[in-house]
């Protein structure tokens, strides 16, 4: 029953990641007869689930049910028409692009997505993905010797390997690393109450670095941040750095990027492909004012300055490469307010609750989560 648990909710994810573009797709199994959708007139808002992916998505394969949004995504015709433009555009004219309207660009989306996550803008980098954002903030990190990281058994696999690259490298010296070990299936708030006994332990070394998942991978979960790093710091004090990983987060859950900020937060990413629905290669990173000086993108390129200048301007500019993707956020946005966000991310989450019951019944399990 624990493999049922892990299996349901996986493909219970899943699912949730075609919601927008497909979402009763998964209602075949009741009635393939009636799978077919009308055709519909695509000048109009279609309506949630097949009708929606045929008017936005079709360039998906009918031959392939598309679940794992979670991790590649599926971006809309909107999206992909607006990333195109961009991409046509630095061809066309490639000084005037990379040179003169690129900066505009970026400095246009940074400020939109900021909104969008509660933020402000001249704390917010633009970059390829999480993986780029997590090393650009741990490779530029100093930890103090005699300290210790603490990370989940749900950390993603990514994010583990840029900090044992840091401890093994010898760049974290006399830094310890602890992992605090999650038996799944379990609450989130007993999951969270194991970790908060971890960061309070007074007996244990000072933690120096947090990283936490907003909403984990694999399995999902979703942790309170504030409520941990509250606990934490009636220890810790003000000394622990904590970065979030919410690549699961940006389009599924409310952000309010300042208020995290005020209450312990240093750095924050996420990606806009998966539940933003935006073109892969776009992300953000959002650091701490205080915060920002000596982190550097992952690959330095013509704008390093030094340590302490170089944000947000070194990561407007990592190299010649395809910047598409990233304006092409605010073609995910629109398509966002079209909808209505709070109406994608409710249909989505309704779906997979409706998914939930689907496959315990059938399974003969119970639902473990509300």
């Amino acid at each position: 029953k624990k493999w049922s648990f892990i299996i349901l909710l996986t493909l219970a994810a899943l699912i949730t990641g075609f919601g927008i573009g497909f979402g009763l797709g998964w209602t075949s199994l009741e009635n393939e007869n009636n799978s077919t959708p009308q055709q519909e007139n695509c000048a109009e808002l279609p309506a949630f689930g097949l009708n929606m992916k045929n008017c936005w998505y079709p360039h998906l394969a009918e031959d392939w049910v598309f679940l794992n949004h979670g991790s590649y995504g599926a971006a809309p015709t909107l999206v992909l028409d607006g990333v195109e433009e961009y991409r046509f555009r630095s061809q066309v004219n490639a000084d005037l692009f990379f040179r003169e309207e690129l900066v505009v660009l970026l400095d246009d989306t940074r400020r939109q997505l900021a909104d969008y996550v509660g933020a402000d803008s001249e704390n917010l980098v633009l970059v390829d993905d999480v993986t780029e954002a997590v090393n650009a903030v741990v490779r530029s990190l100093t930890l103090p010797p005699g300290t210790r990281v603490v990370r989940t058994s749900f950390t993603y696999l990514m994010v583990q390997n840029a900090v044992d690259y840091m401890l093994e490298s010898g760049k974290w010296e006399d830094v310890t690393l602890e992992v605090v070990e999650f038996d799944w299936p379990l609450p989130d708030e007993e999951a969270e109450s194991i970790l908060i006994d971890s960061l309070t332990n007074t007996t244990a070394k000072p933690v120096s670095f947090l990283l936490l998942d907003h909403i984990s991978s694999s399995p999902m979960m979703v942790f309170d941040v504030a409520k941990i790093i509250a606990e934490a710091k009636t220890v810790q004090g003000e000394n622990m750095l904590v970065f979030v990983d919410g690549a699961h987060a940006l389009g599924q859950i409310p952000l309010q990027l300042n208020d995290l900020t005020a209450k312990g937060v240093h750095y924050y990413c996420a990606n806009a492909h998966k539940w933003l629905s935006a073109e892969r290669g776009a992300a953000f990173l959002h650091i701490a004012e205080s915060r920002q000086a000596g982190i550097h993108p992952a690959v330095i390129s013509n704008r390093y300055t030094s340590v302490e200048r170089g944000w947000p301007e070194e990561f407007n500019w990592r190299g010649t490469r395809d910047y598409s993707p990233l304006p092409g956020v605010q073609s995910a946005l629109e398509a966002r307010a079209v909808v209505g966000d709070g109406e994608w991310r409710g249909y989505n989450d309704a779906l997979c609750k409706e998914v939930g019951v689907f496959f315990h019944s059938r399974w003969n399990t119970t639902v473990p989560y509300p």
